[in-house]
């Protein structure tokens, strides 16, 4: 995992380890993330993509640094963006807190 404490507390951050960028799994990754790019700083989404990973790997990261999803194959924007709504700081975000 690379050092995102510049990010603690200000973003989120999904990070996308990928053997190379012309992998399958990470142009997927990107082309979904592409058609919602208006949505991402909405909720505070940075994306970091680390280059010459082992396998694909896709990691959410909260404002609080923890670990949120975790997974090896590209993941859809709803379920990106509703873990991320449902996630009691963006609650408080969406509420005006």
């Amino acid at each position: 995992m690379p050092n995102l404490a510049a990010y603690q507390w200000q973003s989120r951050v999904l990070v996308i380890d990928t053997p190379t960028a012309q992998s399958a799994e990470y142009l997927r990754q990107i082309s979904v993330l592409e058609a919602v790019k208006a949505g991402l700083p909405e909720r505070n989404l940075q994306i970091v993509t680390r280059p010459f990973a082992p396998s694909f790997r896709v990691r959410l990261v909260g404002k609080d640094g923890g670990v949120k999803l975790d997974r090896g194959v590209p993941v859809e924007v709803p379920t990106l963006f509703a873990l991320i709504d449902a996630m009691p700081m963006r609650r408080a975000e969406m509420s005006g807190r």
